[in-house]
């Protein structure tokens, strides 16, 4: 039996934020357990704003990204979106905001 799927997409066109120029049309795949996925274009050519699609943070375009619960996903933008405290608040973070660990706990 071939694995579970741990990302679908399915038909995710992307707009840049001002509605003006397609990022990418149609794209659909299916990403199982075990496989890679490997983003190669231009400087400038969207692969931030797709990764922010496959994350939700990105909202201009349509179709459907399936991924895992965001307590099992962690995205790190290139450019931070917290750029407060220390590298390791910013890992820290999310367990804090679900309640989880205890303080100083590695």
């Amino acid at each position: 039996a071939a694995p579970a799927p741990v990302m679908e997409v399915e038909g995710l066109t992307l707009l840049t934020p001002d509605r003006s120029k397609v990022i990418c049309r149609d794209l659909s795949f299916t990403l199982h357990e075990g496989q890679s996925l490997l983003l190669f274009a231009p400087s400038g050519a969207g692969k931030s704003s797709l990764l922010r699609a496959f994350a939700g943070l990105w909202n201009a375009g349509r179709g459907r990204v399936r991924r895992p619960p965001d307590d099992q996903v962690f995205f790190v933008p290139q450019k931070p979106y917290m750029p407060v405290g220390t590298l390791a608040d910013q890992v820290a973070y999310p367990r804090g905001v679900y309640g989880e660990g205890e303080e100083g706990e590695e």
